[in-house]
């Protein structure tokens, strides 16, 4: 379970883990920006999400987050939709963010 919260250091990612026995275990969050940040969505261990609304940053979650890449955007996207090679995120009057998956792994 992937989500974002606000700490004094800033705007926070959280990684929660379900084990397979039910338990939960939280991981240490990593701050990412002292600006707004909003979670769109996860690929696999890859978490998509929007910073300061004039970026989309990657980061691999698999163990801590860890930030693979930010791509700058001209409008605030509000969802994203992948296939297997593409990241599309809509931008309305700006457009659509293409972003490679090979970023991302």
């Amino acid at each position: 379970v992937y989500f974002t919260h606000y700490e004094n250091e800033g705007s926070m990612l959280g990684i929660a883990r379900l084990g397979t026995d039910g338990s939960l275990s939280l991981n240490a969050s990593v701050a990412a920006t002292d600006a707004g940040l909003q979670l769109l969505d996860a690929n696999g261990d890859v978490i998509f999400v929007v910073v300061g609304g004039s970026g989309i940053a990657q980061y691999d979650c698999a163990d801590a987050a860890q930030l693979l890449g930010v791509t700058p955007v001209m409008g605030n996207p509000l969802r994203i939709r992948f296939n297997e090679t593409t990241a599309y995120a809509p931008l309305g009057y700006a457009g659509l963010a293409r972003i490679p998956l090979a970023l991302s792994k």
